[in-house]
């Protein structure tokens, strides 16, 4: 039985299939409460449709810092984890992190931090939040990107630490800044930014 399905931000570059799934399984779709940011920015930008309202309706429940959710004999804590985008959270259920895009893959680092409400500080201080956690969470991470090994899903908060590129101990906060600064003003706007935004800041609602 689907209880809850569980946005960690408003993606940019793919589309949220939420409204599939509650169609086919139920549950309830759940997202930050900063998707309001979000929609308050670019409600005048994109053509989210007449009606449109950026007070994150669209979603089932919008969800805050420290809030617990059950599911079964577990619960889940939400974690604000903004950075990447303004309403980025994850979510700690046992000995794992879902981690959404704040961090990746020790061999890819982290998320951009250029798309509005992106901060690199803020990042910094949402990643070190994470690694803070005990060594052995398992991060559930939501991107990696191989080029000669198989796929990996879920990386221990140690490995993070001894390992990711760009926040392993010591993890420097102006150090970070400056790299993620410098880097992302190299990278191209995704090609899907557009049409991901408009279905994703509406929940995946369709007219």
């Amino acid at each position: 039985q689907l209880k809850y399905i569980l946005e960690t931000h408003a993606h940019a570059d793919h589309l949220t299939a939420a409204q599939i799934l509650k169609s086919q399984l139920g549950g309830q779709v759940c997202a930050g409460h900063g998707i309001t940011w979000v929609q308050n920015h670019f409600k005048d930008d994109l053509p989210l449709g007449e009606g449109f309202t950026a007070d994150g309706s669209q979603f089932d429940r919008l969800l805050n810092n420290g809030d617990q959710l059950t599911i079964g004999q577990h619960t889940m804590t939400v974690k604000n984890t903004p950075g990447h985008t303004n309403d980025g959270v994850s979510y700690l259920i046992g000995p794992y992190a879902v981690v959404g895009d704040t961090i990746f893959h020790p061999e890819l680092g982290s998320a951009r931090c250029d798309f509005p409400g992106g901060d690199a500080a803020v990042l910094h201080q949402s990643i070190s939040a994470l690694l803070a956690l005990p060594d052995d969470t398992h991060m559930c991470l939501c991107h990696d990107y191989p080029k000669d090994r198989a796929a990996e899903d879920l990386i221990t908060v140690g490995r993070q630490k001894q390992e990711n590129v760009h926040c392993k101990d010591p993890f420097d906060q102006a150090d970070f800044i400056a790299y993620r600064t410098q880097r992302d003003a190299e990278l191209a706007e995704p090609k899907l930014l557009q049409p991901a935004l408009i279905h994703n800041l509406r929940a995946g609602l369709v007219d």
